[in-house]
């Protein structure tokens, strides 16, 4: 009985049948795309090619990879019918990459042939773990976001008072060894500004006045709005009143800088300081730096007083 080669290309679309010399006699439609007009087996493949031709029916043969795309491997059966042997390829790991070179389709295969829809769902199983992660990127900036907000003044972006609170109590607790320093300033004149230019303004100003302390103060420094425009800064290890002085100085020269629309003046601030060393908790640290700050504010602000327990 002898079988076409229409309906070996029909049941075999990854067929080929190879006459004794090495010449290939007849191609499946789908392995035709791949060789591309190549009618001999050596200029159609890399690998042992020339052990095909002595192979016999049954066997699995070793990979061998195209000659036009080298990272393209194909595995194969063989069946032998005199001189004649019928090869039937398959993709294995290939697949992916040959589907993509070659636009493979369903229609490429068989439809006893799974292959393309392992592919589809190795795709669509790609596509849901990127969604998946992309999501999770969403989840994770959301949450991130949300964890600042729960920490930071949403104008100025200092820490709010719950979070220097920490600060606050995880430095006193290492005040022995690390002694530091507590600063309270408040902007002067706030008040006629936010009156007389609305709160918009006054907004603005706090924003400008935090950028300012911001920039004066260390990294290991951190800085809290306690509201209104009054802010608290712990300096960490240091409460040497030379060294304190002349980064208040910095601090209120900074502040003077500011120059508020339409207000007639420049703006100023009062600053308070009190230290580690001279008030043993936090009630005391807090408590020093107010009295310093008021101090500074009944001399006529602009200026910084650090607080002396004596």
């Amino acid at each position: 009985m002898n079988i076409s080669l229409a309906c070996l290309d029909e049941l075999m679309p990854m067929h080929l049948v190879l006459g004794p010399d090495g010449r290939i006699l007849s191609t499946g439609r789908t392995l035709s795309k791949l060789l591309n007009g190549k009618d001999k087996l050596p200029e159609a493949f890399r690998g042992d090619v020339e052990r095909i031709l002595l192979e016999r029916s049954g066997r699995n043969l070793r990979p061998v990879s195209l000659q036009s795309h080298p990272g393209i491997s194909l595995v194969a059966h063989c069946a032998r019918s005199g001189d004649t042997l019928i090869l039937n390829f398959g993709f294995g790991a290939s697949l992916e990459n040959a589907a993509r070179s070659f636009d493979l389709t369903n229609s490429d295969f068989p439809p006893t042939d799974l292959a393309m829809e392992c592919f589809f769902l190795q795709e669509a199983n790609r596509a849901i773990s990127d969604e998946l992660h992309r999501v999770n990127q969403i989840l994770k900036e959301a949450r991130d976001a949300a964890e600042r907000l729960s920490v930071t003044d949403p104008l100025t972006g200092a820490l709010n008072k719950r979070a220097f609170d920490l600060e606050l109590a995880a430095a006193m607790e290492n005040a022995q060894r690390a002694p530091f320093s507590l600063m309270s300033l408040d902007l002067d004149s706030f008040k006629l500004i936010n009156d007389t230019f609305g709160h918009i303004a006054g907004d603005s100003v706090l924003v400008a006045a935090a950028n300012a302390l911001r920039s004066q103060i260390r990294d290991e420094d951190k800085m809290c709005r306690v509201g209104g425009d009054e802010f608290l800064i712990v300096i960490r290890n240091c409460a040497d009143r030379s060294t304190l002085l002349k980064m208040a100085k910095r601090i209120l020269s900074a502040i003077d800088e500011i120059r508020p629309l339409g207000f007639p003046a420049n703006l100023s601030a009062s600053l308070g300081i009190s230290t580690s060393e001279q008030c043993r908790t936090v009630h005391d640290l807090l408590s020093g730096a107010d009295v310093a700050l008021y101090r500074s504010k009944r001399a006529g602000g602009g200026r910084a007083t650090i607080f002396d327990a004596s």
